[in-house]
């Protein structure tokens, strides 16, 4: 997935910064080549289905049931694409992630975020932006290049620059320092 993500230039990430306010608006892009494949399947798996219905046992015919049924909204998925909006401000980290009208939004207090930084993915892993609040992870922006992760950081760090301090700090003394990640 991440090598087809690569294909097609990654989410599109627009950065705003008003006063008092930092906004990240981070689209994924489609990725039609991924539907495709995925479609060719599901409809080979139908074909191949279609003609050894009747002497497949209940139970593996449920679970292909299941299975294509499952596949739609991955398809959806990948010929739509997703959004996410990043809000920072004085006082909150707003994240809303919504595929075509369903949306979900999670609000964290600043003082309770703590070691913003770029993930750059392993080899199992993609690139992102995490945080950690209140004993959690929170991740966002997936695979989300280098460089503009170091923007939104740098956008946070001139925009806001005292949540800057706190969001990005660490335990343990390193407060004064931001973290790019810059040498991986």
């Amino acid at each position: 997935m991440r090598k087809i993500a690569e294909l097609f230039g990654g989410p599109k990430i627009e950065v705003r910064a008003t006063s008092g306010m930092l906004c990240v608006d981070i689209q994924q892009r489609p990725q039609p080549l991924a539907a495709l494949v995925t479609s060719v399947g599901d409809g080979y798996s139908a074909w191949f289905l279609h003609a050894r219905w009747l002497q497949l046992p209940l139970i593996v015919r449920m679970i292909w049931i299941w299975a294509m049924v499952s596949s739609v909204p991955l398809l959806l998925y990948l010929l739509f694409g997703k959004e996410e909006v990043v809000e920072i401000d004085a006082n909150k980290l707003t994240i809303r992630k919504g595929f075509h009208g369903w949306e979900r939004k999670r609000e964290y207090r600043i003082a309770d975020c703590r070691e913003l930084e770029c993930q750059n993915g392993g080899k199992d892993d993609r690139p992102r932006l995490e945080c950690k609040v209140a004993g959690k992870t929170i991740r966002f922006g997936d695979y989300m290049p280098e460089a503009a992760a170091v923007e939104i950081l740098t956008a946070l760090q001139r925009t806001l620059p005292d949540v800057a301090q706190k969001i990005c700090a660490y335990p343990g003394g390193k407060e004064q320092f931001l973290t790019l990640r810059l040498n991986r």
